[in-house]
């Protein structure tokens, strides 16, 4: 209860319903999976990402979208599920180097990481927490590839701020605006990866500054057009 998040369920479905809308994702609603509260638990969680795995096919698209808490724990970093206990990530925790290999294994050529998710709050929960310091090159390396992208929403060190007016955190308030064609810098009605860092850099920088909190997303991966 101490890391409960108050926009986490809202931020998912939006960013389901961006994948799901025929006129915007246009994701067929079957290939899409969507796992709220206590569906998300770390069994729940490697489920979803084995089946992709098995049923992703080489010129598919894929998309996977968290919104929650990660943490370090000695040199590694944790998606710290519904049932995570945050002062025993490694038996309890989903670890980076898991859903790396998952990753590693997709067939596809075309992947896109969005992670909305706060190192630093699960880090201050933890009894004891760890002395190592991670950089945002250390948790967000291991995703890199040839057509591979993640967009975060901050560094390995800072927090994540969630905007109560919008009811979404600030990295998925404008990621769903941007998607939707906010980011459509030329007008030409596709919005590339560029043009939806470009505004998300943007954007996001300037609601936490607002906001008295200093966030600045990450971008990893290699892309060509």
């Amino acid at each position: 209860s101490r890391l409960n998040l108050r926009c986490a369920e809202a931020d998912a479905k939006a960013i389901y319903k961006v994948m799901t809308d025929s006129d915007c994702g246009m994701f067929p609603k079957e290939n899409v999976q969507l796992l709220l509260n206590s569906d998300a638990t770390k069994d729940g969680i490697w489920r979803a990402l084995s089946s992709l795995r098995k049923s992703a096919g080489e010129n598919d698209t894929v998309w996977v979208y968290y919104a929650g808490h990660a943490a370090p724990e000695e040199s590694h970093v944790y998606w710290v599920t519904h049932d995570s206990d945050v002062d025993d990530l490694y038996g309890t925790g989903l670890g980076n180097d898991n859903i790396c290999k998952v990753f590693e294994d997709l067939r596809s050529k075309q992947l896109l990481v969005l992670l909305d998710c706060c190192h630093a709050a699960a880090t201050s929960a933890q009894k004891n927490p760890t002395r190592s310091v991670l950089t945002a090159d250390k948790v967000f390396s291991q995703f890199t590839g040839h057509g591979r992208i993640t967009m975060s929403a901050s560094d390995g060190q800072e927090k994540s701020i969630e905007l109560g007016d919008k009811g979404h955190g600030a990295f998925t308030y404008y990621l769903q605006k941007g998607l939707r064609g906010a980011a459509d810098a030329d007008g030409d009605g596709v919005v590339t990866a560029d043009e939806l860092w470009s505004y998300l850099r943007s954007k996001v920088s300037d609601a936490s500054r607002k906001a008295g909190n200093t966030q600045t997303p990450v971008l990893s991966g290699e892309m060509s057009h």
